[in-house]
């Protein structure tokens, strides 16, 4: 038996499953022993024994070369194993709201977080404001600074929960705007409108004001952070009619005129109205009838009946011509069966009747020869086809000759109130003449079919026997001299 006992002390394994422990012998000690700790299968000089995995050991201590050695035990202890569980939450739309919690056990207390590898470590296990990605390794850490880490890397995934709605579709009347208000998270802050200006106020506005022109699908991309969402919107217009009174026109004098009126870029059924309404028959209806007092504009109001309370006006300039001047000439003298000219003024056609004393009714000048007194009358038409009738009465005598009254009564009965010569067949008259029965001049003319009217010098001439000499020369160019009496009858 050994003249001594074995002590020693040691330091545990810092770390589960490590080798961090140590056994050193206090007793005995000095450079005559030598020391075992594995029962005596191996030997050394030095009293420490180190990098020790946790575990029993059985020591044994003896002077060098002495087969007899003291025996004792020691037990290397070590923490529990570090444990480590790991739990996440996702991102939101913003990217900034993932979560990673770790869960610690074993080891010596306390620990800290890791979660990129150890480069980097907090007091707290919970990493908060993550983005989406993979996070790793994932390491926990005691405060003997042992580390564990977790199998596999922790990824953070995107909860999108963005929405977006522009609601139903709508109607409105052209000229009219909308409002929009996306309902959409309060967080979304990126907007795009299409179409864009002139249809939209601003294209990148969240609440924009829409100005369609005519039936517009719209389309809205909104973005929050990493979530992007589409809707759209249909807003449909109500057209304003485009009203038609039709095309401006002329008309004869007094009569009428068609009014077409029409209306285009319809949503819907519409009413019509023409005024002046007393000259317009039906002056409810786009077409109708017409009669102007005058040239004058007549307005079509056109009013929507789809509830827009549109009213629109088109005008047509109705336009009369002036009463067709039509002239058939003087009525005049012909001689018996010669050819007689007639003449017409006021357009440009004509025709004549009677036709069969005419040598040429469409004429305007036409011959005609007659063996008695006719009536004439020509219908005269203007450049639009407007017309009107003219009369003329042509009284036949034989000719060429002066055809002479033998008495005339100037009484104011409207009868023979004149005296004056019929010049029948002659072209031109150098005088007509009245004396009295002593050779007083009591009247005197060149004009033709000028005649007296049985006053002399502003009185009543008496009444009586007077004397006329005529002068002229006929169709022909030769002289016609005639002379004869007058009984002036009061």
């Amino acid at each position: 038996m050994p003249p001594f006992t074995i002590s020693a002390t040691k330091t545990d394994v810092l770390c589960n499953g490590g080798n961090t422990g140590s056994i050193t012998f206090t007793n005995p000690i000095g450079a005559l022993y030598e020391y075992s700790i594995d029962a005596g299968v191996t030997w050394q000089a030095s009293p420490t024994f180190l990098n020790l995995p946790a575990g029993t050991y059985n020591l044994r201590a003896r002077e060098t070369g002495n087969l007899c050695a003291a025996v004792a035990t020691i037990t290397i202890g070590e923490p529990t194993a570090l444990t480590l569980s790991t739990t996440s939450t996702p991102t939101n739309c913003a990217n900034n709201t993932g979560t990673i919690t770790l869960t610690a056990g074993g080891g010596v207390p306390a620990y800290q977080y890791s979660i990129d590898g150890g480069v980097t470590y907090q007091p707290g296990n919970v990493f908060s404001s993550l983005s989406v990605g993979s996070y790793g390794p994932i390491q926990i850490k005691d405060a003997n600074n042992c580390v564990t880490t977790a199998v596999a890397p922790v990824a953070i995934t995107l909860l999108d929960t963005m929405h977006l709605d522009l609601g139903p579709d709508s109607t409105i009347c052209f000229g009219q705007k909308v409002a929009m208000f996306p309902v959409t998270n309060a967080l979304t802050d990126t907007f795009k409108w299409t179409p864009g200006r002139p249809l939209l106020d601003y294209d990148t506005a969240k609440n924009a004001i829409l100005n369609p022109n005519d039936t517009t699908k719209y389309y809205l991309v909104a973005k929050w952070g990493l979530c992007s969402r589409l809707d759209s919107i249909i807003i449909n217009v109500k057209h304003k009619p485009v009203p038609d009174a039709g095309k401006d026109t002329t008309i004869c004098y007094k009569t009428f005129a068609y009014l077409n009126g029409n209306a285009t870029n319809l949503s819907g059924t519409v009413n019509y109205l023409w005024t002046d309404s007393t000259m317009v028959v039906p002056h409810r209806s786009p077409n109708a009838i017409v009669r102007p007092d005058t040239t004058r504009y007549f307005y079509l109001t056109v009013t929507d009946n789809y509830g827009c309370n549109f009213t629109v006006v088109d005008s047509v300039l109705i336009t009369m011509r002036d009463p067709v001047p039509a002239f058939a000439g003087n009525d005049t003298i012909a001689m018996y069966n010669k050819p007689h000219q007639l003449e017409s003024t006021g357009g440009v056609g004509f025709v004549w009747s009677p036709s069969a004393p005419l040598n040429n009714p469409f004429a305007r000048k036409p011959l005609a020869v007659l063996s008695h007194d006719q009536y004439f009358e020509v219908k005269v038409t203007d450049n639009i086809g407007c017309f009107a009738y003219d009369g003329v009465f042509v009284k036949v005598y034989e000719g060429p000759m002066y055809h002479v009254p033998n008495a005339f009564s100037p009484n104011g009965d409207g009868l023979n109130e004149t005296f004056k010569v019929i010049p029948s067949g002659i072209q031109s008259t150098e005088y007509f003449r009245v004396f009295d029965r002593y050779g007083a001049l009591m009247f005197e003319t060149r004009e033709w079919l000028k005649g007296w009217d049985g006053n002399f010098k502003g009185k009543k001439a008496l009444a009586g026997t007077y004397v006329w000499m005529v002068k002229g020369i006929d169709v022909n160019g030769a002289d016609v001299e005639q002379t004869g009496t007058v009984i002036l009858i009061r």
